[in-house]
């Protein structure tokens, strides 16, 4: 499970694949000075009703995390500064995908509200993944993150047993 900050493109294609220490940099020297760790709260519901490939719509939870969209717009002016581009076909819509239905299915009964804490970035290089932790800590404490991390794993896996239901019942 993961919530998209930026799209940069096809990993294997110039001028990532040439690039690649140099963003990895960028992206671990933006963690370190501008990255802050945020916190909030997943308690949102929606439904992309674009089709995939496969005939579905992704069904997502949304976060209530003050401050996100601003890391996220720190993020695209670091990226736009060291001279790379990223995706802005469409606007930023904080998301994190938890299954897929078919088009004409209806979207799964889901209720989810629990705390969220953002402390790190990762860089995902086609399999590889590049984990930097953001700036200095910002609010809870780490068994009240532990118990939150807990209970969002938990309703997550619900979420997405749901969504395969909802796939067989089609």
């Amino acid at each position: 499970l993961h919530l998209t900050l930026a799209f940069l493109g096809d990993s294997t294609e110039a001028p990532l694949a040439t690039n690649k220490a140099r963003i990895i940099g960028l992206v671990k020297e933006w963690a370190a000075t501008q990255g802050r760790q945020l916190q909030g709260t997943i308690n949102g519901l929606g439904r992309f009703f674009h089709a995939e490939d496969d005939h579905t719509n992704a069904v997502f939870v949304s976060p209530d995390v003050p401050g996100l969209p601003e890391l996220r717009q720190s993020l695209c002016e670091a990226i736009e500064r060291a001279g790379f581009d990223y995706s802005n076909t469409h606007g930023f819509t904080p998301h994190i995908t938890v299954a897929y239905v078919p088009i004409d299915a209806p979207t799964p009964a889901i209720r989810i509200e629990t705390p969220v804490q953002f402390d790190a970035v990762t860089l995902a290089w086609g399999d590889e993944h590049i984990h930097e932790r953001m700036g200095a800590r910002v609010g809870m404490k780490d068994a009240a993150a532990d118990d939150a991390a807990a209970l969002l794993e938990q309703e997550l896996a619900r979420a997405q047993r749901l969504g395969r239901e909802a796939q067989r019942h089609e």
